[in-house]
């Protein structure tokens, strides 16, 4: 299996980044971009470097998962105190972001179910 997949993007999409790339064809080439399909991966990339995910999870126990939030700059210390209850000490909340996003992380969920946790997960759709 070769380590390649495609994507498909519209007609007019594809002509816009053409025209952008025939625009600045010699300052992308100075950048080691020869052709239209590099540029959309070279900008997507910087996207990815330069916008680091909201949430992020920093290590978690048995009774607690530290998520990251980097928009308001602080830790939430989501609990796992009872069988099928969660609560997050900085929203004072039972239902918070943070929450859903722990809920969402099947590596979490897993962990949390070896340690006897039976509370609702979030599912991906």
């Amino acid at each position: 299996m070769s380590g390649r997949t495609g994507i498909t993007v519209s007609k007019e999409f594809m002509a816009r980044v053409k025209a952008e790339y025939e625009r600045r064809k010699i300052e992308l080439r100075e950048k080691g971009i020869y052709s239209p399909t590099q540029l959309v991966i070279h900008v997507f990339n910087e996207w990815i470097k330069n916008n680091p995910p909201r949430f992020e999870i920093i290590n978690h126990d048995a009774n607690i998962v530290r998520v990251r939030d980097r928009e308001i700059g602080m830790v939430a210390d989501v609990e796992f105190k009872n069988p099928d209850k969660v609560f997050c000490p900085l929203c004072h909340s039972s239902n918070c972001v943070h929450i859903m996003f722990v809920l969402s992380q099947p590596d979490v969920i897993e962990n949390l179910r070896k340690r006897g946790w039976k509370g609702e997960v979030i599912e991906e759709r």
